[in-house]
Formats: C-alpha cells, structure tokens, sequence
C-alpha cells in the first residue's frame, strides 16, 4: 500500500473514530474517566503510603543500623512501585477491555489484568536496576574513560540510549491494547505492539498527530485560563489576609479542576485510541466473486 493510499486510510479511519467515539463517550465517558481516576488514586495513595513508610525508617532505623534502614528502605520502594504499578495499570487495562467490548462493564482490577500487570511492571523493573547497574560501572569507570577514546564510548552509548528509548516508544503505542486484549507477556506483547505499528505506520502517524493536535487545543487554554485566575487572585491576596485564603482555596479549586481537565481530555483520547486499534487490526474481508 502506497503512502498516498495510507493518508487516505488514516484519515478515513480517524473520521469513522470520531463519529464512533462520540457515541461511546456520550454513555460511556463517565465510566472511562472513573476507571482513569480509579488507576491514578491508586498510584497517589500506594506512593504516600510507601513515602510515610520510607520517612519511618529512615528517621528510626538509621538511629540503630544505617544498613538495616537502607534495606527496609529498598524493600518500601520495590513493592511501592510493585503495588501501585500493577493495580494502576490493571484499572487502566480494564478500561482498554471495557472500550473494546462496546462498554460491557469488567472490573477495576480482574485477575487477569493484574497478572499481566505485575509481570509488565516486573519486567521493566529489572530493566531500570540493570540500567542502574549499566550506569554504576560507567561511573566508576569515568577515571578511566578521561581520556579522548573513553569520551567518545560515553557518547556513542548516550546516544545508543536516546536510540533505544525512541524505539521503544514506538513499541509501547499499542502495547497497552496488547496487553489488555490479548493477555500477552510482556516481551510478545512488545514484539505484537511493534507489528501493529510498522504495518500501520502512516495511518498511525496522522491519528496520533492530530489527536495529540486535539487534545492540547482543548487542554492547554482551559489549564492556562485556570492558573491565570489563580496567579491574580493569588497577587492579590498579598494585600489581605482573608484573599491570602480565598486564594490558598482557588489554588485547591484550581489543580482539582486541571485533574479534571486532564482526566476527561485522556479519557476521550483513549476512547478514540482503542476504537482506532480496533479499525486497523480488524480482519480484512474478502470480496465475492
């Protein structure tokens, strides 16, 4: 398929998306957005527990054995990102499986869903320590990597990494319906994400473009009409007390509302991106003879 003819595919597809999309949201849009918030208050709450649980230790086990606190505060930190990252990410895959289905109702946290999401979120984990690990040996090789030959290895490597990290992005488009849909681990699930994307390369392009167009037209006026609001009323309350509280509860009011704005904005985005998927990985019909 020529370029021409997948410009003409992806915009024919993101015209039915829309169509599509504003149907489903007008039902569905408050149960999207539910399990949105449901994903992020688990997120907060898991790393505010696990922050407390850090400070404890920190403050009371360094008292007695600096090696104990740096353990236990080792431990809080894995399974505080183990448990927000897997129960997080669940509530975010039931919300794929609940758009996909046409908004047949699955829970914030089904077992399927949050076993592949903690071996999503494990997976990544032991990325980020052997990257940790990568970075160590660099370090402590610095001494010796001074020199002319050493600082170009440096470079060659940094920019290796911005390489890896691009194409990784591009794996993680549609990993996300992966693994929702699919229940695929997460190295086929990459690897599934990866062929979507290359077989659909242009359509993808014009869809993601243009709806990352959308969303900040519709996003960044309104954030920017809410902290110009707040910064007036915020100056002003310089000259009294009771603004000075009138202005700490906009400030509230304010990032509640830009929350808000964002959970609407991504929850109708989302909609759109898992009807899209839903158009190019859809089995192509033959035609009768």
């Amino acid at each position: 398929m020529g370029i021409a003819n997948s410009f003409k595919r992806g915009f024919k597809f993101l015209s039915e998306v829309i169509d599509e999309g504003m149907i489903f949201g007008k039902k569905h849009l408050k149960t999207v957005i539910g399990y949105q918030l449901v994903s992020m208050i688990v997120a907060l709450a898991t790393i505010i527990v696990v922050g407390m649980g850090v400070f404890l230790s920190l403050v009371f086990l360094m008292q007695y054995s600096d090696i104990a606190a740096y353990i236990v505060t080792a431990i809080l930190i894995i399974a505080g990102i183990l448990i927000a990252g897997t129960y997080s990410m669940a509530a975010k895959l039931g919300a794929i499986e609940f758009i996909y289905n046409g908004g047949k109702k699955v829970g914030y946290f089904e077992s399927d869903n949050v076993n592949v999401a903690f071996k999503w979120v494990m997976f990544w984990m032991g990325v980020i320590i052997a990257l940790v690990a990568l970075g160590c040996l660099i370090v402590l090789a610095a001494p010796a990597l001074a020199s002319g030959p050493g600082i170009l290895i440096i470079i060659l490597l940094y920019l290796l990494f911005i390489l890896m990290a691009m194409f990784i992005a591009i794996l993680l488009y549609y990993v996300n319906m992966e693994l929702a849909i699919k229940k695929l681990g997460p190295i086929k699930a990459m690897k599934s994400a990866f062929k979507v994307f290359k077989n659909n390369f242009w359509e993808t392009l014009i869809f993601a473009i243009l709806v990352a167009i959308g969303a900040a037209v519709i996003q960044v006026p309104l954030n920017l009409i809410v902290s110009l609001i707040t910064q007036v009323i915020m100056i002003a309350g310089i000259a009294s007390v009771v603004l000075i509280g009138i202005g700490i509860i906009i400030v509230i009011l304010g990032t509640l509302l830009r929350i808000v704005i964002a959970l609407v904005v991504e929850s109708a985005a989302l909609i759109l991106k898992v009807k899209f998927y839903q158009k190019i990985t859809k089995p192509k019909t033959r035609k009768a003879a």
